[in-house]
């Protein structure tokens, strides 16, 4: 097992040993929050057993991407020279009991051999995802890392929209393949990147099938595509070359990447708030412990305050959504989709001239950027911004000892910023297509009061209906013109109706999931913080009552629990922080 997943489950058991003193030392104050305590362990520990750090292989179609996977494991395994329609993400896990499991669109699944993956591959448009089991030394040796062989970035194919989707934020690190013919990163190229980068993920280039390029082209188009990469994202990136003889740059990158800080960036958060939740429990019973009858009294009543804040709050963000401020956001990057159309106006007469499916994935990719960049810089603002005022608000009459951490107050925004750009993705927390990965970003229990509503309420993600739209429009423009589909005309008929229906599509779609997002985010921020302040007010009312009936046991209660702080403390900091 590696060894953080390894120190990381070993934690949790060591810290539930130590809540479990805790509430040995006050069960009338933490009984009755040990069993969803307890419960929501469980589950975290569920998560990181499962867990692993995905690598999707990925670019543009026919970039040679299953042809060096084959090359790695030394096996025809992957289908090559495969239609666009015919691809599907295929994830490669080691066992020594080889097969595959076959995912469908609806959910089902089945098991078959090896063999059975180019007669699955004539059915594409069936599954969602192959999970391979290959008895390889690799795929052993790289755990936790995970290859997934994807569609090409530029598919239009519905059910591969979807599984880039996917991917693009449950991917801990993206290879990007380009042909060397290719000579360079194209502009549809550049912003599959500037999506990797977007979603805060790292990324490297390999340039495929260089045995078919002279040895000075190969040179030459290195060192472009790396002045490319340096002028678009200002800093270094690996650029390896590959060749049907040698892909010993793929399993260079393993013994070169950082695991643990791939693993930290997307496990680490729920765990350490896990154990900023258990502190505050335990500092909370010390406090309340410590404190004379009337200071509980007020406490209680600091509490109960704080609870009605959250509520006003509440009420007040959501009569108050700002109307005119979604509008002008939704404008924005609805027009920052028509200025990357009409940069692309010629490329996409091109495209059109040659036919309906190449204009719809070239149109397709460059709204799915331009959507994906903006929203998530707006949903992480909002974030940042909705927990700061729920904090400030509702906070404001609470004595400094009960104002909740920084460290959950951080977190929390994190954890709605993730939960945010999944709905914006269509990937739900508990999408049962990537079991091994659904809990990347979740908080699950540890956040559940919150993400749940995020969860439940946003039905229709921005960026599924948006591509689906885009294919109809591509269809009613080839349909009207399709007796005159010349240059000039095809470039009058994207500049006057194409576009601009397009960006009309963006604007309302944006709009209504802005209000929608806006709407949800406050609804969880507020849960959250009530669920926190609500358990505060519960050890502290249980304290009161243990006042009066155990002042004698009060100091020995009072002593261990400071014992089991101090030793959960140490605990993390020797484990989380070091």
């Amino acid at each position: 097992m590696f060894e953080r997943k390894k120190a990381l489950i070993q934690y949790l058991e060591a810290q539930g040993a130590l809540w479990q003193e805790a509430v040995n030392a006050a069960p009338s104050l933490l009984q009755d929050l040990d069993k969803d305590w307890q419960t929501h362990k469980q589950q975290l520990a569920e998560q990181l057993v499962r867990s692993e750090l995905l690598i999707p292989v990925t670019g543009g179609f026919s970039a040679g991407k299953s042809s060096a996977l084959n090359a790695l494991f030394e096996r025809d395994i992957l289908p090559v020279a495969v239609s666009a329609e015919t691809a599907i993400p295929a994830e490669l896990r080691y066992g020594k009991q080889e097969g595959l499991l076959a995912v469908r669109t609806d959910g089902t699944e089945e098991h078959h051999s090896l063999a059975a993956l180019a007669e699955l591959s004539r059915q594409a448009h069936q599954y969602e995802v192959v999970r391979l089991t290959l008895d390889h030394p690799l795929l052993l040796a790289i755990q936790p890392f995970v290859l997934v062989d994807m569609p090409g970035f530029d598919s239009a194919q519905d059910a591969h929209a979807r599984a880039i989707l996917r991917y693009l934020s449950r991917g801990a690190f993206y290879f990007w393949f380009v042909n060397c013919k290719d000579g360079m990163l194209k502009q549809q190229d550049l912003q599959r990147l500037e999506e990797f980068r977007g979603l805060d993920r790292q990324f490297a280039v390999f340039i495929s099938r260089c045995d078919l390029c002279p040895p000075q082209t190969i040179s030459e188009v290195t060192s472009y595509i790396s002045d490319q990469l340096a002028t678009a994202f200002g800093d270094a990136i690996k650029v390896a070359t590959l060749n049907e003889n040698d892909v010993s740059a793929l399993t260079d990158f393993f013994s070169q990447v950082n695991p643990r800080e791939l693993f930290d960036q997307l496990y680490l958060p729920p765990v350490k708030e896990f154990y900023l939740r258990s502190s505050m429990h335990i500092n909370t019973a010390i406090l309340a412990l410590k404190s004379s009858v009337q200071q509980g009294q007020q406490q209680i009543a600091d509490l109960k305050k704080a609870l009605a804040n959250i509520i006003d709050q509440q009420q007040r963000s959501l009569s108050g959504v700002d109307a005119p401020s979604i509008t002008s956001t939704s404008k924005r990057i609805a027009g920052r989709v028509r200025q990357r159309l009409e940069m692309e106006i010629d490329e996409l007469t091109r495209q059109a001239i040659v036919g309906r499916e190449p204009l719809n994935r070239s149109i397709t990719a460059i709204v799915r950027s331009n959507i994906l960049i903006e929203l998530k810089k707006v949903t992480d603002s909002r974030a940042k911004k909705v927990v700061e005022t729920y904090s400030d608000s509702g906070l404001a009459s609470l004595n400094t000892q009960f104002i909740l951490q920084e460290d959950w107050l951080h977190n929390l925004v994190g954890q709605m910023q993730q939960q945010l750009i999944n709905l914006i993705l269509g990937n739900s927390s508990h999408d049962a297509s990537t079991t091994a990965t659904a809990s990347i970003g979740n908080a699950g229990a540890v956040f559940r009061s919150g993400t749940d509503v995020l969860n439940r309420k946003i039905q229709h993600p921005v960026i599924n209906v948006v591509l689906t739209v885009l294919t109809r429009l591509v269809n009613t423009l080839f349909d009207k013109y399709s007796a005159r589909l010349q240059q000039e005309q095809t470039r009058r008929a994207m500049s006057e109706d194409l576009i601009p229906a397009v960006v009309q599509q963006v604007e309302e779609m944006v709009a209504e999931a802005l209000l929608t997002i806006e709407k949800q985010l406050n609804q969880a921020v507020a849960q959250a913080f009530s669920a926190r302040i609500s358990e505060q007010k519960e050890i502290v009312e249980k304290a009161q009552q243990t006042v009066l009936s155990e002042r004698q046991q009060q100091d020995q209660t009072l002593a261990n629990l400071e014992r089991c702080r101090a030793a959960l403390n140490q605990l993390t900091e020797s484990t989380l922080m070091r």
